[in-house]
């Protein structure tokens, strides 16, 4: 199962450092949340990632949609990625209680 991403979720990069989403999308709410969508994610940021090397800047395709909303995949914490091109796997950690969407 995985973790649907809402404003109510903190994402950090592997490398610690902080990921801006864009707005949720309010069509979809969990706990009054809205829940982020593929659209949040040209306005995404990373700020304070510690790999010197090629630091974390945005997030990328979440792949195949599981679920939509208005038209845009539904953002999964195990489906996205991080990284100067989308390759870093991104570390969700979600506040309150979890939702879980099977993704067999």
């Amino acid at each position: 199962m995985s973790t649907i991403l809402t404003e109510a979720a903190t994402e950090k990069c592997s490398h610690g450092g902080t990921v801006t989403l864009g707005p949720g999308d309010g069509t979809l709410t969990i706990d009054g949340k809205a829940a982020y969508t593929a659209a949040a994610l040209p306005s995404t940021s990373i700020a304070s990632c510690t790999n010197t090397n090629a630091p974390c800047t945005n997030a990328g395709d979440p792949g195949a949609a599981l679920l939509t909303v208005n038209k845009s995949a539904v953002l999964l914490a195990d489906k996205l990625t991080t990284g100067p091109a989308g390759a870093v796997s991104l570390t969700a950690v979600v506040t309150g209680a979890p939702t879980y969407v099977t993704t067999d």
